[in-house]
């Protein structure tokens, strides 16, 4: 029963009431949001129906009208989070992470629904309080890198977690080409999806590094010779190609996948014996099943991040589960993502401006990495999908990268008739 539905007289009594309750509660409220150091919101989405379905079970009852309904007038799930226990001795850090309750799909096929649903999302963040904003999935794509944020809220500072996302991928590709005996330069890298923000900021630390040679893949050809031509600034002295066809990863030792495609795009085909796959798109472009489809390929999570051991998460409830991303799981083994691994950083070296906007950044990586490193967090683990790099797995790719490198040598040794077969071997070799 609404206040409309009642007598005029019975209204007017019971609005008197609610606002005299309002008012004592008043103090509580604005203490409560009143901005503190450590404060912080962290903003993703949900991936799928199933997702959602999942978290709100009263939409597998609703009728498709009403579910739509639901789906744009909905306000974001949000979960408070209490962190205490830092290395630095920092005292604890608030915040909340906020889930705006829409797919992938919703957002991407509607600019009104996401761009309101975002700046719901950051209206809530800057009213409670938080000092940082960190963004997660493809939020800060719809969000123009986060520029779009903000420029609306000012007096908050914006992180798009692209830094951190970087160059912990760069510790994942060191260690895992580690494992199976094969140095960065000596590897030839491919980046799928190179001109965006996540990969073109590997395809540069990859240069750093320098690695031997660099295959540069994405849809987005003006940009991507825009990408080759900054890399080639940065290291000379390294190759690149560019492409649009993902086959070419079949070149690669090692590929570093970043998206913002809504499937599982790279097949089993497109990777060669002994190679290593690294993925870091949401929704994941590397679907479950290749480890098993491929015992000689290692495939890796991209954005697996460690916390410290000391340090202790209390939470208002369980964090939904998305389809790529167990929340709950990831938190009980002191895990989080590259990207709320910045916010967190940010939030509790109480920094309060934007910090990496736009494209990733390199040198901010260094940065980012370096507070981190200070608060105890770390890279996690190699695993992909929840599931750990095993020594077995790492034995059979050294083994196919054996018999690989054997049947080139095989390949590209001189024939003994070499004089008498009219043409150049060594042109033969390099075409082959």
């Amino acid at each position: 029963v609404t206040v409309a539905d009642l007598e005029p007289a019975a209204g007017a009594v019971l609005r008197a009431e609610l606002s005299r309750r309002l008012d004592r509660l008043r103090p509580l409220v604005l203490k409560l949001r009143a901005t503190r150091p450590g404060a912080f919101a962290h903003i993703a989405h949900f991936d799928s129906f199933e997702d959602l379905k999942r978290e709100y079970p009263f939409l597998k009852l609703a009728s498709p009208a009403r579910a739509e309904q639901w789906y744009e007038q909905s306000l974001p799930t949000v979960v408070e989070l209490t962190l205490r226990g830092f290395k630095s001795g920092l005292p604890e850090i608030t915040g909340w992470v906020m889930l705006i309750s829409n797919t992938t799909e919703q957002l991407m096929n509607s600019s009104k629904l996401r761009k309101a649903k975002i700046m719901q999302a950051s209206r809530l963040a800057a009213a409670l309080g938080a000092n940082t904003i960190g963004m997660a999935g493809l939020i800060a794509f719809f969000g123009n890198g986060g520029h779009l944020l903000s420029e609306t809220f000012p007096n908050v500072g914006f992180t798009t977690g692209h830094a951190y996302t970087i160059g912990n991928i760069l510790e994942i590709a060191t260690q895992s080409s580690s494992r199976i005996g094969l140095s960065l330069p000596e590897a030839t890298v491919a980046v799928v999806g190179a001109a965006g923000s996540i990969g073109s900021g590997c395809v540069k630390l990859f240069a750093q590094a320098g690695v031997k040679r660099l295959l540069l893949i994405d849809i987005w050809t003006e940009r991507l010779k825009d990408v080759a031509r900054e890399v080639a600034v940065l290291n000379p002295n390294v190759p690149i190609e560019c492409f649009i066809d993902l086959r070419e990863m079949r070149r690669a030792d090692l590929s570093v996948v970043a998206t913002n495609s809504t499937r599982c795009i790279v097949e089993a085909s497109f990777l060669k014996p002994g190679a290593i796959v690294i993925d870091d798109s949401f929704p994941k472009n590397v679907a479950e099943t290749l480890s098993g489809e491929r015992t000689d390929v290692i495939a890796l999570e991209g954005g697996a991040v460690r916390l410290p051991r000391t340090v202790e998460v209390d939470r208002s409830r369980n964090l939904p589960n998305i389809t790529d991303v167990p929340f709950t799981r990831m938190l009980s083994c002191q895990e989080i993502y590259g990207c709320f691994a910045e916010t967190l950083t940010l939030a509790a070296c109480d920094h309060r401006a934007n910090y990496g906007l736009g494209r990733s950044d390199p040198a901010l990586a260094v940065d980012i990495l370096a507070k981190a490193r200070r608060l105890g967090i770390s890279t996690a683990p190699l695993q992909f999908y929840g599931e750990a790099l095993n020594d077995v797995r790492v034995r059979q790719v050294i083994a196919a990268r054996a018999i690989a490198q054997e049947s080139y040598q095989n390949e590209t040794k001189p024939r003994a008739n070499a004089s008498s077969l009219g043409h150049d071997v060594k042109h033969e070799v390099a075409e082959g």
